[in-house]
């Protein structure tokens, strides 16, 4: 049984946190959860943790180790799809637990019964980690012009969204996923960027997906700025 019991908040970082097995610890982990600004949802088993994370995005998982299947959702995380970047807290009963825990993949450890000023204290800590992913994965929606060079000869391409980490573009032009090719553009009030860039996928309506490879100091410097001004603008449009 899946439950959603915290509403997610409206800020432009809102954390998406599944405590696993975790019921009778909802006033704690509900507390720590909105002083972070993140929606919280609790999954009464490990199979059913592992059928939402499959079909949803999650940024944190709170994994009860004594929960049957624990160890083996643990595992699948880390080895399969997107949900193996999310922040593991690991919670155990004793320090034994904890080196399992932790050579099994979770980034932190919580000793149970858990104490809410530690659990508040760890998911504070946590959420660098967690906006650096966010960002480096969330795509903003941009339209704008793109020069690509494929080898050697230039084209011409439109924007379609941007992260930290890459972009997609329209490009009437097919290139083979795992070319690469250099890029150049310029941000709407954010510098000039150019760089070199790997296609990872393209698709019948002339879409393609490019990882950044190399990006120079500059047009990093000019992308994060950019990103960081974006993520501002946004959470200060949204409603408290």
């Amino acid at each position: 049984m899946l439950q959603q019991i915290t509403p997610a908040n409206h800020d432009a970082l809102n954390f998406e946190f599944l405590a696993v097995g975790h019921a009778s610890a909802f006033s704690v982990l509900s507390t720590a959860v909105h002083n972070v600004h993140g929606s919280l949802s609790c999954a009464s088993s490990a199979g059913t943790a592992m059928e939402h994370i499959a079909r949803r995005k999650v940024d944190a998982i709170v994994l009860d180790m004594h929960l049957p299947g624990a160890m083996d959702l643990l595992a699948h995380m880390h080895h399969a799809g997107s949900y193996k970047r999310a922040i593991v807290f690991a919670c155990i009963g004793s320090p034994h637990e904890a080196i399992v825990a932790l050579q099994a993949g979770a980034n932190f450890v919580l000793q149970s019964p858990l104490n809410p000023w530690t659990v508040a204290e760890s998911f504070k800590a946590a959420t660098q980690k967690m906006v650096a992913e966010r960002r480096r994965f969330f795509r903003y929606p941009l339209m704008l012009p793109v020069s690509l060079t494929f080898n050697a000869v230039p084209e011409q391409a439109i924007m379609a969204n941007l992260s930290e980490d890459g972009m997609s573009i329209w490009n009437l032009v097919p290139h083979p996923a795992h070319s690469t090719l250099d890029f150049s553009f310029t941000l709407p009030f954010g510098g000039h960027i150019h760089g070199q860039g790997e296609i990872v996928w393209t698709d019948e309506d002339a879409t393609s997906g490019i990882r950044f490879r190399v990006l120079p100091d500059q047009s990093y410097h000019h992308l994060f700025g950019w990103l960081t001004r974006r993520d501002h603008s946004v959470a200060h449009q949204r409603p408290a």
